[in-house]
């Protein structure tokens, strides 16, 4: 009978032990992805900073409401703000430092949200990713990622300028 015990006890414990390494493991794992997850989110701000100090040290009237990247023909960040109640756009070139910032008042371009919509309208697609403002040979553009309907990844560019489609690209889909 205490033999029994002992054999009931010890395999108790096995489970136990194991049920304790798993979850170690799990939360190895997951303080792994995490950290992953945050290093990626690092990098993808990298350099933000300085561009905003580039940005101010030429104009400090100038207020940032928010910056992002565009990755054309060159790698661009992308900053919008307002000076003395205009909006613009600021494209600061990540490839070239000697490069001078490109910028556009945002009442002279198109509406995003109206491009959009007009493109929602004439298009069929399963869903859409994201949208971007990106720039390309000095022409602003609007940049929006898709899947169509055959599941392919999609990328159309409209100019910001006139509202004209630019161009485009579709990725097969890998099934």
């Amino acid at each position: 009978m205490r033999r029994n015990r002992q054999a009931q006890s010890f395999e108790l414990n096995r489970w136990k032990i194991v049920v304790l390494i798993m979850v170690m493991l799990f939360l190895m794992v997951l303080t792994y992805l995490v950290y992953v997850y945050y290093s990626f989110e690092q990098s993808a701000q990298q350099g933000f900073d300085e561009t905003i100090e580039r940005i101010q040290t030429n104009d400090a009237s100038f207020e940032v409401d928010s910056i992002t990247r565009f990755h054309g023909d060159h790698h661009y960040h992308v900053v919008q703000g307002e000076r003395e109640g205009e909006d613009l756009i600021i494209f600061v070139n990540q490839s070239d430092d000697e490069t001078e910032p490109v910028e556009f008042n945002q009442e002279d371009l198109e509406d995003e949200e109206q491009l959009l919509s007009d493109w929602e309208s004439t298009n069929t697609y399963q869903d859409i990713h994201q949208t971007n403002i990106g720039i390309r040979q000095n022409t602003p553009l609007f940049e929006i990622i898709y899947r169509d309907q055959q599941g392919r990844l999609s990328y159309d560019y409209y100019r910001l300028d006139t509202g004209e489609y630019d161009s485009g690209i579709s990725f097969a889909s890998q099934s």
